[in-house]
C-alpha cells in the first residue's frame, strides 16, 4: 500500500527539504510513497507562500479545538476533500526562544539537552496544541529539528560538520555551505537536500532529532 502524507511546516524551504528526506527514508525501508502535499503554508501556482513560521503551525494545530487535523485523516461524508494516511507537523527547536505559552514558556534552549528540547517540542504539538483521538495517534508524526532544519542539511553536505544541533545554524548554513549551490534560496535548499539525502548516515551520526523523526515516521507508515 502506498502511503500519502500531508505536511504542516514552518515554511516552504522546510517542505522542500523534508519531502526529499521522507522520500529517501521510505525508499531505504521499502515503503511506497504515493504523494506528499503541503497543507501549511499553502502553496500558490508559482510556489509563493502565505504566512508561515511557528505561530502559524501552532494556529493550524489548535484550530477547531485541536481537531482540525481530522479534516485530513477522516474520510469526508460529503465532498471530495483529500485525506492522508499520515500528517507530519514540523517545528524548529528555536521556537522555545519565542513562544511564551505552556508548555514552552520559560524554557531555556541554551541549558536544555537535545533530548529534552525534542521531548518538549513533541509534547507541545501532540499533548497541548492538538487534541488527537486515540485511533488517530499513529497517523500523527512530529518533526522537530534542533535547532533548525539546517542542522540536518549541514550534517548531510559537510562530512566535517561538528555538533550541528548545539548551535543556531540558519544564517551559518545560508552564508556558508549553501553558497556551494547555485540559484535562488529555494533552489539552493533543494540542491542541498538532494546531496544530504545521499548521506543520511552522516546525519544519523550527528543529529539526534533526525533519528527520532526517522523512527517515528517509519513506525507510522508501517502502521497504515
Amino acid at each position: 500500500m502506498a502511503v500519502s502524507i500531508g505536511m504542516v511546516c514552518e515554511g516552504s524551504h522546510d517542505f522542500n527539504v523534508l519531502k526529499r528526506f521522507i522520500s529517501s527514508i521510505f525508499s531505504e525501508n521499502g515503503i511506497e510513497l504515493s504523494d506528499i502535499d503541503c497543507l501549511q503554508p499553502q502553496m500558490s501556482a508559482t510556489f509563493q507562500t502565505g504566512t508561515g513560521g511557528w505561530s502559524q503551525v501552532k494556529m493550524w494545530c489548535e484550530a477547531d479545538q485541536g481537531q482540525y487535523y481530522r479534516k485530513f485523516v477522516d474520510q469526508p461524508v460529503f465532498g471530495s476533500s483529500k485525506t492522508y494516511d499520515i500528517i507530519i507537523f514540523h517545528l524548529d527547536g528555536d521556537v522555545v526562544e519565542h513562544c511564551n505559552e505552556t508548555p514552552l514558556k520559560n524554557l531555556d534552549i541554551g541549558t536544555m539537552s537535545i533530548h529534552d528540547i525534542v521531548t518538549s517540542l513533541k509534547s507541545a504539538i501532540e499533548d497541548h496544541w492538538l487534541d488527537v483521538e486515540g485511533s488517530h495517534s499513529h497517523r500523527i508524526v512530529t518533526c522537530v529539528p534542533v535547532r533548525h532544519l539546517e542542522a540536518w542539511l549541514l550534517a548531510g553536505v559537510d562530512a566535517n560538520a561538528q555538533s550541528p544541533e548545539d548551535r543556531a545554524l540558519k544564517d551559518e548554513f545560508r552564508n556558508g555551505a549553501a553558497k556551494a549551490f547555485k540559484g535562488k534560496p529555494r533552489q539552493k535548499y533543494i540542491k542541498a537536500a538532494n546531496v544530504a539525502v545521499r548521506n543520511l548516515n552522516w546525519i544519523r551520526k550527528l543529529c539526534y532529532s533526525f533519528n527520532v523523526f526517522e523512527s517515528d515516521v517509519i513506525a507510522s507508515a508501517k502502521a497504515v
